[in-house]
């Protein structure tokens, strides 16, 4: 009712409506509407939420989308917000990263050390426990799937290093220099 009213005082098409971790409510001037969902947030600070949100629903309807996909992905960028301490720009990559995520594309699981990095600290943000472990996987048996599960279940992210083949000659080859060394008969 009071969507209405502003809808009839302000003369507007539509009223969007935030309703926190329940999303935001599109109320046309038609008397439609429509709930538009978010996903569930480890929120942190909900400073600057709104702004984004704004800020994305007005280059979104700039470039074309329909108000019910600018308020989507304004609920994007709303969250992405209140996972960060005060009010901090969100990047596109996030957005991009955010969106591949909500359609169950997987990024390449293979990150070079700056991604890597970037991506253990909003997950340091979020609250999961990091486990790391390393290896060479070369072939895969039993033994390290089960290395595996167990490492993954020490926490809620697991990193896996593969050492390069070089690193894993270098460990081999002093292996056996050693069992060589301990096996040399005195002269």
């Amino acid at each position: 009712r009071s969507a209405q009213q502003i809808i009839y005082a302000t003369d507007a098409d539509a009223v969007v409506i935030t309703m926190d971790r329940d999303g935001a409510f599109v109320f046309n001037r038609d008397g439609t509407g429509k709930r538009i969902p978010t996903r569930p947030r480890a929120v942190y600070d909900v400073t600057g939420a709104g702004d984004e949100m704004l800020a994305m629903i007005s280059l979104a309807l700039a470039e074309g989308c329909s108000l019910e996909d600018a308020v989507a992905l304004a609920n994007v960028v709303g969250g992405l917000e209140v996972e960060k301490f005060g009010v901090v720009p969100i990047r596109r990559e996030e957005v991009h990263a955010e969106l591949r995520r909500a359609v169950g594309v997987r990024d390449s699981k293979v990150m070079d050390r700056k991604s890597l990095a970037d991506e253990l600290a909003r997950r340091k943000r979020n609250g999961d426990v990091i486990v790391f472990t390393n290896g060479c996987f070369d072939l895969l048996h039993l033994g390290h799937v089960k290395y595996l599960q167990q490492a993954r279940e020490q926490g809620s992210c697991l990193v896996v290093a593969i050492n390069s083949d070089d690193s894993w000659l270098f460990f081999i080859c002093a292996k056996w220099r050693q069992v060589w060394a301990d096996l040399a008969i005195p002269s």
